[in-house]
């Protein structure tokens, strides 16, 4: 039978070995999802007989938003004006304890992201995400 219980440093052994196992399988390389780190909010462990079998953690993610006047000036300026922001949130960012930061382009600017990757370090990652909103609507329909 299958318990489900909080995450405990003891775990953590077994942990990296669930991670190795799991990334040789899909021959894949995980990421170390750190229980221990203050930007995780939920640890996890599933158990069997006393042995993890597997764990959820959950780790808060910055995702970066940007509104721009497409009107406002020609697409240079436009572009040094993006950079500033980025590079003063970012660092608003780590300030607050956050390592990484997520940006969506819309199918349609996939030339601005390769920028983003290209002049500010965005990396593409190899997953495909997916995105699964928490938000309950109250009685009027509106988001909690």
């Amino acid at each position: 039978m299958i318990r489900v219980r909080g995450y405990e440093g003891k775990d953590r052994p077994e942990l990296l070995r669930l991670l190795g196992a799991q990334s040789q399988a899909h021959q894949f390389a995980y990421s170390f999802p750190d229980p221990d780190d203050p930007t995780t909010v939920a640890a996890l462990v599933a158990e069997e007989d006393e042995k993890p079998v597997a764990v959820l953690t959950g780790r808060v993610m910055v995702e970066g938003f940007l509104t721009l006047d497409p009107a406002w000036r020609e697409p240079p300026e436009r572009w040094e004006a993006i950079k500033q922001l980025y590079r003063d949130g970012f660092l608003q960012m780590e300030a607050g304890g956050f390592k990484e930061v997520v940006a969506c382009v819309p199918p349609h600017l996939r030339a601005y992201g390769r920028r983003l990757a290209r002049e500010l370090g965005f990396v593409y990652d190899a997953r495909d995400r997916l995105f699964l909103s928490l938000a309950r609507p109250d009685a009027e329909g509106a988001e909690r």
